[in-house]
């Protein structure tokens, strides 16, 4: 990924050492004006909701995560464990930023300035639910691994302590860090974009010995699959991408580089990036287009001997899921699926047939598989 395009330029504002004034910083990068632009919504929505109408009672540090999550994603989740009162309540920020006028949200000049930057109120609001839909909807979803690993564990008669104490410290955290760390709001630090290696049982255990993060461009190489980093007196070793939802794979996004001017712009469809360049009026056709995947962590490998068993969906692997992931999602994110990863017309293929069936048989028995025909090189007709 191009760091250009998550890099924002701010215009430099002095202010001279008598003269105190609070400061106004005008984002010209599209990425980050968006982000102060839910802040300001999101912070409204909370100063009606908590400071005028006190449906939370009295906050003393955070405002709870719980909250926020929709009651679908909640309703296998017993009464006690909440700290909500009534346990069913939901602080629905999308309905309400569907009622708002921009007159009503930016009332300061500072305040107009920013709707410049992101286009219009609408345009700003469209991209802000849309966000908003993505990071509490990938929370909802690693809850909802959770609580399936739980049942598991349950119905098995082991110990799920820990996974309850995981599903609680989720339902507890932070609901401004958890937006912020997901790019829903701005990071009032350096680096902006951070990627994190998970050392602990899950990202809500707080079990982790160290906290491991990098800036997302050093992260990429430094916390590739295999790669080791010291820490504590310990090495870990990455297992690969940390997947964060109901997906086996991370979400493809798209970026343009305009062979001109050099701009470049991300979008979530390709389409969206075809026609003229915003700089330089350049024509931007697909040669100049190409896929990219935003890691948003990644895990450590695990020691079977040790006995850490980690519930998060990165190493609840099924055999489907692992024959799937050495196939067809590793095409995917060489983007190359068009070639390679699945026994398709046209495709080339290395085969090989075993003589019983990896999907169904015991997992202790998966070493004792052995080959009876192998074939490379060959291609599909």
């Amino acid at each position: 990924l191009e760091q250009r395009a998550l890099t924002p330029v701010f215009r430099r504002i002095y202010i001279p050492a008598n003269k105190v004034r609070t400061p106004t910083v005008f984002t010209e990068n599209r990425v980050i004006a968006q982000r102060h632009f839910n802040a300001v919504v999101f912070a409204k929505f909370l100063r009606i909701k908590i400071a005028d109408e006190r449906v939370l009672g009295q906050i003393k540090q955070q405002i709870r995560l719980e909250g926020f999550l929709p009651r679908e994603a909640r309703a296998d989740i017993p009464d006690g464990w909440f700290q909500l009162r009534p346990a069913t309540l939901y602080l629905d920020f999308l309905e309400w930023l569907g009622q708002q006028k921009a007159r009503e949200v930016f009332q300061t000049a500072a305040g107009r300035s920013l709707l410049d930057a992101v286009s219009t109120f609408n345009t700003g609001v469209a991209a802000a639910a849309e966000k908003y839909r993505l990071v509490l909807g990938s929370i909802a979803d690693e809850l909802s691994a959770l609580i399936i690993e739980r049942k598991k564990l349950y119905e098995r008669g082991g110990q799920i302590s820990d996974i309850e104490q995981a599903i609680k410290n989720l339902l507890g955290s932070d609901i401004i860090s958890a937006l912020a760390k997901r790019g829903f709001l701005p990071r009032y630090a350096f680096p902006l974009d951070v990627v994190n290696l998970e050392t602990g049982r899950t990202r809500w255990s707080r079990d982790a010995e160290v906290e491991l993060s990098r800036d997302r461009g050093i992260a990429i190489a430094e916390f590739a699959p295999s790669a080791q980093v010291i820490a504590h007196k310990k090495v870990f070793t990455s297992a690969g991408l940390y997947v964060v939802s109901k997906m086996d794979r991370p979400e493809r996004k798209w970026y343009s580089e305009c062979p001109s001017c050099k701009q470049i712009r991300t979008e979530i469809t390709q389409d969206k990036l075809i026609g003229s360049c915003p700089v330089c009026q350049r024509s931007i056709t697909t040669q100049y287009i190409r896929p990219f995947v935003e890691p948003l962590a990644f895990s450590v490998r695990i020691d079977e001997k040790e006995g850490a068993a980690r519930y998060r969906r990165s190493t609840l692997i099924r055999q489907r899921q692992a024959l799937i992931a050495h196939t067809r999602s590793n095409a995917y994110l060489l983007f190359m699926e068009k070639n390679l990863g699945s026994l398709e017309r046209g495709k080339p293929a290395d085969l090989v047939v075993f003589d019983r069936d990896y999907v169904t048989i015991p997992v202790d028995d998966i070493l004792n598989i052995k080959p009876v025909v192998e074939a490379t090189g060959i291609k599909l007709y």
